[in-house]
Parts: C-alpha cells; sequence; structure tokens
C-alpha cells in the first residue's frame, strides 16, 4: 500500500504539483464543520431538555426513544428517524415536525468551523481555487448549506469537473480515499481537559466548549508557552466560577457579591442572565438578601472557596480538595491572582470567555458542572504539572510570591507554606531538594506520589 504524504501547512499544500493542476478541492462535510458534543447521545439529550422547555412533561423520556431508534434507522434520513421516533410514542404524535426543527436548531448551534479548513478555504479562494463540500450526511441538504454558510464557507462549487478536482483530507489519512492529500496540521499533545471524564451532559457540553476554543487557540498560536496565561482563565478559573453561578440557580434573588473580585462577579453576572435567565436578580451586596464570595469574607452567606477554620458554608467543601495541604493554596493563589494579581485583567477576561461560551451553549437551561471535575482539572493542572508550565508563569509573574529560592531553608518555607508547593519543589535542585527531602519527608513524598499518580494517569 502506498503511504499517503501528510502536509502540515496550507501553503505547503496549495503549492503542491497536484493542487496546482486542479481548480477545485473537495473535502468531507465534516473536516470543514465540528460540533461542540462529539456523540449522538448527548446531542438527543440536549434536544429533550430544549423540547421541554415548550413543555415540561409532554417531551419527557425523548431522548431514550430518539437513541433507541437511532440504533436501528441509522442508514435511515434523519427525518424518517423523528418521524418513527413520534410515532411509538402517542403523546408525540403530529409533534415530529416540533422534534425535528428543535433538532436540527441544535446541531447548528453545536457547529462550528475548523480553524484549518476555515484557513484552507481563504486562502484557496485567494488563488482562484474554489472548495467543494458534498453532503454525504444525513443531514438534508438546505441544512448543510446552511451550516457551512453559518461557518464561513460561503462560495462553494457543486458539481466540478471530476478531472480538476483533488479530494484533500483535513484530518488523519482517509483509509477510504487512497487519491487524497492529506493536509494534518501539527497539533502539540496535550491531555484533555478532565471534563472530558464527566458523564453528565454539562460536562460533556462544557468540555466540547473547550476543545472548540483550544483548536481556535492552536491554530492562532501554536506554541503553548505562549497559551498558559489563557488557559488559566479559561480551563481553570472560569469552570470552577461557574460553579458559583450555577449555585445561584437554588437561591431566590435578590443577591450581591462580596469581598474580593465581586465587581468581577457583579458585572459577569448581569451579563450572564441573558442567557441563563434562571440566575435571580444581581444587586449591589447591601441591597441582596442573601451574600456570595468567592474567598470565605464575615459579609457572605456562602463562599466558593471553604474556610480554613470557622464553620461557615461552602459551595466547595475542604473534603473535596484532597490533599487539601498541597492543592487548596495553590487554587486561593491562581484565584488571587486572577482577581487582584499583575495579569488579573487578561486572567479574568478569559474566565469571562468560558462562561459567557458556555452560556451562549447551554442558553436558557441550568446544565450543572461536577465540583469533582473541576477539581481533577486542578489537580492535573497543580499536583503535576509540566516544567514549562511552571516555569512561563514564574518568569511572567503571575502567582504573588511565588518565586525561585536559592536557599535550602527558603527552599523548605516555599514547599511547607508557599503558594504552589509542587511548583516549588519541582523548582529546588542539588542541595536545596536534599534540604528538602531531608526537613520534610512527609510533604516531599506526598509531592512525588501526586506527580507520578497523575502522570500515570494522564499518560
Amino acid at each position: 500500500m502506498e503511504t499517503q504524504h501528510v502536509i502540515t501547512r496550507v501553503e505547503e499544500l496549495l503549492d503542491h504539483p497536484e493542487i496546482r493542476k486542479s481548480t477545485t478541492l473537495r473535502i468531507d462535510l465534516f473536516d470543514a464543520v465540528h460540533f461542540r458534543l462529539f456523540k449522538p447521545e448527548p446531542v438527543f439529550e440536549l434536544v429533550e431538555k430544549r423540547l421541554c422547555l415548550r413543555d415540561p412533561s409532554k417531551y419527557s423520556g425523548y431522548a431514550a426513544e430518539r437513541k433507541a431508534v437511532e440504533g436501528t434507522m441509522r442508514s435511515e434520513p434523519l427525518k424518517a428517524r423523528i418521524e418513527t421516533c413520534c410515532m411509538r410514542n402517542p403523546q408525540w404524535a403530529g409533534e415530529d415536525q416540533v422534534c425535528y426543527s428543535t433538532e436540527l436548531e441544535v446541531w447548528m448551534e453545536l457547529s462550528y468551523p475548523s480553524p484549518w479548513a476555515l484557513d484552507l478555504y481563504t486562502k484557496a479562494l485567494a488563488r482562484d481555487l474554489f472548495l467543494q463540500i458534498p453532503n454525504e450526511s444525513s443531514f438534508p441538504d438546505l441544512f448543510v448549506r446552511l451550516v457551512l454558510q453559518k461557518n464561513g464557507f460561503e462560495r462553494l462549487v457543486t458539481g466540478p469537473d471530476p478531472a480538476t478536482t483533488k479530494r484533500v483530507s483535513v484530518s488523519l489519512p482517509h483509509s477510504e480515499a487512497p487519491g487524497s492529500l492529506t493536509f494534518s496540521p501539527e497539533i502539540p499533545d496535550q491531555r484533555p481537559h478532565a471534563l472530558a471524564e464527566g458523564g453528565s451532559l454539562g460536562a460533556l457540553l462544557a468540555n466540547g466548549v473547550m476543545v472548540c476554543e483550544r483548536e481556535q487557540q492552536v491554530a492562532r498560536e501554536p506554541d503553548p508557552r505562549k497559551r498558559y496565561l489563557d488557559d488559566i482563565g479559561y480551563r481553570l478559573i472560569g469552570p470552577m466560577l461557574t460553579l458559583l453561578f450555577q449555585e445561584l440557580a437554588n437561591r431566590e434573588g435578590p443577591i450581591g457579591f462580596c469581598g474580593k473580585g465581586s465587581g468581577f462577579l457583579t458585572t459577569l453576572g448581569k451579563e450572564l442572565g441573558a442567557s441563563w435567565p434562571w440566575l435571580p436578580e444581581i444587586r449591589d451586596p447591601e441591597k441582596g438578601r442573601f451574600a456570595v464570595s468567592i474567598f470565605p469574607d464575615p459579609r457572605s452567606d456562602l463562599s466558593l472557596l471553604p474556610p480554613r477554620e470557622e464553620e461557615k458554608a461552602s459551595i466547595i467543601g475542604p473534603v473535596d480538595f484532597e490533599p487539601l495541604h498541597l492543592l487548596l493554596p495553590p487554587v486561593e493563589s491562581f484565584i488571587t491572582a486572577a482577581v487582584k494579581g499583575s495579569k488579573a485583567p487578561h486572567i479574568q477576561s478569559r474566565a469571562s470567555a468560558f462562561l459567557r461560551d458556555f452560556a451562549e451553549m447551554s442558553r436558557g437551561l441550568c446544565l450543572p458542572l461536577n465540583v469533582e471535575d473541576i477539581l481533577r482539572q486542578w489537580r492535573q493542572q497543580i499536583l503535576s504539572p509540566k516544567r514549562e508550565f511552571v516555569e512561563t508563569l514564574s518568569k511572567r509573574g503571575v502567582l504573588p510570591e511565588f518565586e525561585k529560592t536559592r536557599l535550602p531553608w527558603k527552599s523548605y518555607r516555599m514547599v511547607k507554606e508557599g503558594p504552589w508547593p509542587t511548583a516549588s519543589y519541582m523548582r529546588s535542585c542539588g542541595l536545596n531538594r536534599w534540604w528538602v527531602n531531608f526537613t520534610a519527608p512527609q510533604r516531599s513524598g506526598a509531592i512525588r506520589h501526586w506527580q507520578s499518580e497523575l502522570h500515570q494517569a494522564n499518560a
């Protein structure tokens, strides 16, 4: 079998001799358009929740029935599958058009353009090369045309001359298309977000939002070191603040924020109300019935992070932060950096971006995220970080009081009491590392244990 040549840059692809002889490039629909939910089952669950906004009792159980039909009629047109689903259930008789329209609307909302395919489309047009993206899916032709237009693929050709058309795979090589060229951008290896392991619709949708953002990021800036500051806001702090806002769904308003970051939360919360109408009214703290804070605060009735000593209500409890002594101090340090550090405006903008993106995808719905899913990501990043992540944050001065020390006793203090014990241990070496191991064997042993445990779990 002939090995296919893998091309990593758009310019290299367009300069290929076979492309120079062509007038049209043919790419697959799902190479051009991606979806934030990767499997149909959670899409059906999201469709049911959208339908239940119309009538909560009438459409209950729709996702399970839709999944059953999908398993036996996958080769049939989408409309036929939905019609069958409705015919099997008397309560949905005559509702097939509503269900069909809602499912197409959900797929449309979940779609986004592959940044590499869009780059290829744009640069090909500049060279008078056109793209053909045929509909080889079960979606209706009109929907495919609209979803392509929505995602930026507007000037496409239909029915081009096969003699001057070249098929291009914008992904891994397609075994079923031996004559195609493969455009496979170099994407740095990176552990998936911990939300990918979550079993809830909220976790899967939030992970899809993460994947979409990551693709856009990598296409703009392949060097991961230049994305770390963005990641702190988008992949760590944004999801954690989501826990805070979702907790408010169970509270009667008006509510107010207090303490560090209260102004940021107030502005963001009012903005999110457009997509999440279940949020209570947000007012100034002194005018609210209920006060909420990120850090424990004497004025708040509920905090996101747990208090160190006194018993007071918090969304995330001390037991959730296992190992407490290695995880909670860095979490507090990172969030402090986000609300009042030198890089606070940038981190806040990225945290806000995640919340806005997730709110837009879950529009009108409260899809709770699980505390353990969120903290699993923090454990990965904090307890088993890449060395370049640690060094980049240190050079950019992101964390208050996080510094490299040259004296053994200062290294000991940073590992025992510093803002990020694991990172301080990683940065110690020689005599400093020996002294920490000698004077704090339990702490250094726990650090090595979690580094090994999480590295093995995410290899």
